[in-house]
């Protein structure tokens, strides 16, 4: 099955099994987790959805894509929280996303900017990571990245 772009709910069993992640993820009892999945380097990357991205120049530049609707202006995917889930027992597909058509719109006439600027953010912090510098720098500071080292080949020595 083609996932890219597709939208999923994670299960709350991923949570359990992964309590590092939950505690990153800043999970809240209440929501409801969905999020886009997005194939790069052979993982398969859940982009959640926030409905209000941080306000923040950086972020905005470097780990956001703006997904706006009328009734939710400030909301994005945000790559900051993205999850490396490449087992799909943990994934439930929404067949049809209750989310704004407008947003709907956004997402796939953007899906190779998105792509690319997912791509940028996980080579960027890798590079971090090889400088030593994944927890120095303010845009990695708070990544759910740091759990998905292995995912994505890095050496544990650092």
């Amino acid at each position: 099955m083609d996932v890219d772009f597709k939208i999923f709910k994670i299960n709350s069993l991923y949570f359990r099994d992964q309590p590092a992640i939950a505690a990153e993820a800043d999970l809240k009892s209440d929501r409801v987790y969905l999020g886009v999945v997005i194939a790069i380097g052979g993982n398969n990357c859940f982009v959640p959805f926030e409905t209000k991205l941080k306000d923040n120049a950086l972020l905005r530049r470097y780990s956001q894509w703006p997904v706006p609707s009328s009734t939710r202006p400030e909301a994005g995917l945000n790559f900051e929280k993205c999850l490396i889930i490449n087992n799909f027992e943990y994934l439930t597909l929404i067949e049809n996303p209750q989310i704004a058509n407008s947003q709907k719109r956004e997402i796939n006439k953007n899906k190779a900017s998105i792509k690319a600027k997912l791509n940028r953010y996980i080579t960027n912090y890798i590079n971090a990571y090889n400088k030593d510098r994944h927890l120095k720098e303010f845009i990695f500071k708070f990544t759910t990245l740091h759990c998905f080292h292995k995912e994505l080949g890095l050496t544990q020595g650092k």
